[in-house]
């Protein structure tokens, strides 16, 4: 529960240090001029050229067998990319995949420092899971990765996107 994640570790401890705002995307990703969903191949073109929306649609296709085989190892390695560029819902995803062993191996440290990420840009399922993972983890290996995500948001901050799905 919540309240024992909180007793046993105070929030001033686990708590992110705040990052510069959000960047905010201006345009919708994924839908073309005409406010068409692109096709697969434009969105690939797109994701492999390092746009991080169209990383997470391409990753979004992998996980839902969307025009793609699905295949959850692709996806991951998709959000991965996207994550890595500050894409906070890509962050959020690699939390609950890491966790559930989606598309690589269950990985704790892993899941918990993408959440703790996604946490810091409000995503409530991260705030969740943050909590219960930290029971999981000694406070030394917790406050580790905070400093770790710390050091990332300084350095990458959140990408976000009212417009978009992804």
């Amino acid at each position: 529960a919540p309240w024992v994640a909180e007793r046993f570790h105070p929030r001033k401890e686990n708590t992110v240090e705040a990052a510069r705002p959000p960047v905010v995307a201006a345009a919708a990703p994924s839908m073309s001029a005409t406010g068409q969903p692109r096709d697969l191949s434009e969105v690939r073109k797109r994701a492999e050229l390092g746009d991080p929306y169209e990383q997470v649609a391409l990753a979004t296709r992998y996980a839902t067998g969307e025009d793609v085989p699905q295949d959850y190892s692709s996806a991951l390695r998709w959000f991965l990319k996207a994550a890595e560029q500050g894409h906070v819902g890509a962050q959020d995803t690699l939390g609950a995949y890491y966790y559930l062993g989606r598309g690589a191996t269950k990985d704790i440290s892993r899941a918990y420092f993408w959440s703790v990420l996604a946490r810091a840009a409000g995503k409530s399922a991260s705030k969740d899971r943050v909590a219960f993972m930290s029971l999981q983890l000694t406070r030394a290996q917790a406050q580790a990765i905070q400093r770790e995500a710390n050091s990332f948001l300084k350095q990458h901050p959140p990408l976000m996107s009212s417009d978009s799905a992804y």
